[in-house]
């Protein structure tokens, strides 16, 4: 037997180390992985079993145990995720990453704890190992362990079921907290190079003082370097070698994440001939009978991109012929014209290379914001309220003015709008200046399970805080919220409901109207993010008659580090400012001060004005160009995108868009049926950007079993040939990919 022994840290685990030698698995002929699923709501326990106790631990003695262990767990609070609720997210990624690994079958090993087993079953469909606390337990004082992490009656109860998994294996021990990381894999597979004979081979991730993972012969025997490829990180254009990397099959998330990439995706890189879209532009571009001959008297052959790029057209052109989109043509048209307006998208440098896809992100500046911005700081640049002098003045007047076109922009009023930072700052501040001051213990807040982290998190964390419950609104198959659940739920009393009018996942209309009214019924105040329909769809706040609305500047073509929550007036009694200083004050004393109005009591300091005005300008652009035009628009786009997306056999929509309440602008789609990253990297090497991965939605990702999708987000700017030159860049992928193991 062979084992990495330079990572086994100095604690108990040197006791079991021995126990390791005696593992015989059985004969191997798949891939199989066990992992273990940790009672998230426990941190590692500390029990010394001195030398004198008896060497038979009693039943009372095992209650004492877990009574500590209890009291161990009230007094160091680590919320670790793993159930439905909290864990069963990370359980997931775990799982999904395995797969994607190329390990097959898992076994979701668990303690016995009846609401664990049952949302594992439920949520991610995998074989469940009971795990024997009692056998553990006596296991442990029979050899008067300590027992702290893993014991030797783990071990030996995990050694077991290495031995039965009739599988190649892979043992990961806590695997939902443990990062496996490459030079692991290495150092494992020197072992194994040095002696093949070996059976099991241990390595030691770093996570609380280390632990084991067990890794068989078999399985090992199929890993080499190539197994692992490359690594791309976002915004990084050459390739990173996978050994360079932090993490890798197993772990959290780094600034821009991991992504396995298959064999030959660097030599695929490396020729590609041209962008997607100056591809798509020469195959339209139809060369006349005298280019064609030319061209053979010089003897120059086609361009194989571009020859793809035909049969790609083609395939999209006689779907189209048989299912017309309305008023494609003239859509087209009239976003080449806005096109113009944006000067990244019509520059030299980009104009017939770049395809901008990503605008539920961030969408492009036009001219006209950014002028505003510049006439600002040319013409009148200084401090706005007090300066007594024309500029000042002049500062201030277009403040104020950009806070009543902003109000324009969605029919509110003007001293409704308070300036944030951006939409999760507008979601913060609810939570801050309405929910301290209006929630209680005991209370009831609905989050709908396809909210953006922005618009779960501070109620989660005001859940921590006050006591507050949170319940969530589920979602039924086509991912659109669950209506009769949401129903059910009001029935509860709830104090807050908190909804997105678009998902920023899949790019559905959420009724906000009904859900505002049978929320109002029931009692509720209603918070509304519209981050992702502010740039698609005519907004009316007095119509939709929500208390909250919260949006980012660019989101809607204007500055980065500006968002606004509208806030009814209706509302304003029961806030709060959380936050004193200078600009928000009325008047201040020795014994105390008055706070300003809403909304400037929300803004102390010395504002953002650059960035207030370019929002303004901003949504004085939208109005130009006519709401009802964006949504048109965007309906147009979006129509055009799944037609042509669905001559792929690789993409996989997620979503129903098939109803009024689909297809605005914003789609997400899996490769090969699973989601990730990968797809998006590939993506930007042929000048396409999209968005991967999870959307700041992991929770909703959980849900609907997937982890991570390609998310295209479509501007007032996208065209037809922006939609053919993805669809080409993504039928490139399929071509070279397909069939292989690689799963993006």
């Amino acid at each position: 037997m062979i084992r990495e022994t330079s990572h086994i840290p100095q604690t108990p685990y040197h006791k079991y180390q021995s126990s390791l030698d005696d593992i015989e698995p059985a004969q191997m002929d798949k891939i199989t992985a066990v992992v273990l699923a940790t009672d998230v709501r426990k941190i590692p326990v500390t029990v010394e079993l001195g030398p004198d106790q008896a060497l038979k631990m009693t039943e009372a003695e095992i209650k004492a145990f877990h009574r500590k262990a209890k009291d161990i767990d009230q007094k160091n609070p680590a919320p670790r995720p793993l159930q439905i609720y909290d864990g069963g997210i990370i359980i997931h990624r775990v799982i999904q990453n395995i797969l994607e690994a190329g390990i097959r079958d898992i076994y979701l090993l668990v303690e016995n704890y009846a609401d664990e087993i049952a949302a594992a079953v439920q949520d991610l469909a995998v074989q469940l190992i009971p795990y024997d606390r009692a056998r553990v337990d006596q296991i442990n004082a029979t050899h008067k362990f300590e027992i702290k992490h893993y014991s030797l009656g783990q071990l030996t109860l995990f050694k077991e079921l290495l031995q039965q998994s009739g599988g190649d294996s892979c043992l990961l021990l806590a695997g939902d907290q443990v990062q496996l990381q490459v030079r692991h894999i290495k150092k494992m597979r020197a072992a194994f190079e040095a002696n093949p004979q070996g059976e099991i081979f241990t390595s030691y991730a770093e996570w609380r003082g280390g632990t084991p993972i067990l890794l068989s012969k078999s399985l090992l025997a199929k890993v080499t370097e190539k197994s692992f490829h490359s690594l791309a990180i976002a915004g990084i254009s050459v390739p990173i070698r996978l050994y360079e990397a932090e993490s890798v099959l197993l772990g959290e998330d780094k600034a821009y994440g991991p992504v396995l990439f298959p064999e030959g995706y660097e030599g695929f890189v490396k020729n590609i001939e041209m962008p997607a879209l100056r591809a798509v532009r020469k195959a339209r571009a139809q060369p006349s009978p005298a280019e064609i001959q030319a061209a053979r008297r010089k003897g120059l052959k086609p361009s194989e991109f571009v020859t793809k790029a035909k049969t790609c057209l083609d395939k999209i052109d006689q779907l189209l012929a048989k299912q017309p989109v309305e008023d494609l043509a003239y859509w087209d048209n009239w976003a080449k014209r806005n096109r113009k307006d944006f000067p990244l998208l019509s520059s030299l440098e980009h104009g017939d290379s770049l395809v901008y896809l990503d605008s539920a992100a961030t969408t492009q500046r036009p001219y006209q914001v950014m002028e505003a911005g510049n006439e600002f700081v040319r013409s009148y640049h200084a401090n706005i309220w007090r300066g007594y002098y024309q500029i000042s003045g002049d500062a201030t007047a277009q403040y104020e003015a950009a806070r009543e076109k902003i109000a324009h922009l969605i029919n509110g009023e003007a001293h409704e709008i308070i300036f944030t930072g951006n939409t999760s700052a507008s979601c913060n501040l609810v939570a801050q200046a309405w929910g301290l001051f209006n929630l209680k213990k005991g209370d009831l807040i609905l989050v709908a399970l396809s909210e953006h982290h922005s618009n779960l998190m501070p109620w989660q964390f005001l859940g921590d805080y006050l006591g507050v419950a949170l319940k969530y609104i589920p979602i039924d198959p086509s991912g659109r919220l669950d209506r009769h659940a949401y129903k059910e739920l009001l029935k509860e009393g709830p104090k807050l409901v908190c909804v997105a009018q678009i998902s920023n996942v899949l790019g559905l209309l959420n009724p906000i109207k009904a859900m505002t009214r049978l929320a109002h019924e029931a009692g509720a105040v209603v918070l509304v993010d519209a981050a992702q329909s502010i740039q698609h769809i005519k907004i009316d706040v007095k119509d939709l008659d929500a208390d909250f609305l919260a949006f980012s500047g660019h989101k809607i073509y204007g500055p980065t580090g500006i968002g606004v929550l509208w806030a009814a007036e209706r509302i304003h009694e029961q806030m709060r400012p959380v936050a004193v200083g200078g600009g928000e004050i009325s008047e201040v004393g020795l014994s105390g001060f008055y706070h300003r109005r809403v909304p400037y009591c929300f803004e102390l300091g010395t504002p953002p004005i650059e960035q207030v005005i370019g929002m303004g300008a901003a949504a004085e652009y939208l109005e130009d160009l006519g709401l009802d035009n964006v949504e048109k628009h965007s309906r147009a786009m979006s129509q055009y995108a799944l037609l042509a997306l669905s001559t792929l056999d690789s993409a996989c929509v997620r979503g129903d868009h098939s109803r009024e309440d689909g297809g605005l602008g914003l789609i997400s789609f899996t490769n090969f049926g699973v989601g990730n990253s990968q797809p998006a990297f590939v993506l930007g090497h042929l000048g396409v950007c999209v968005r991967g991965n999870t959307h700041c939605a992991i929770h909703f990702m959980t849900r609907i079993g997937i982890y991570g999708t390609t998310r295209v987000g479509m501007g007032v700017y996208t065209t037809k040939e922006d939609i053919e030159a993805l669809v080409f860049a993504l039928s490139i992928m399929e071509e070279k990919f397909k069939g292989s193991d690689y799963r993006p």
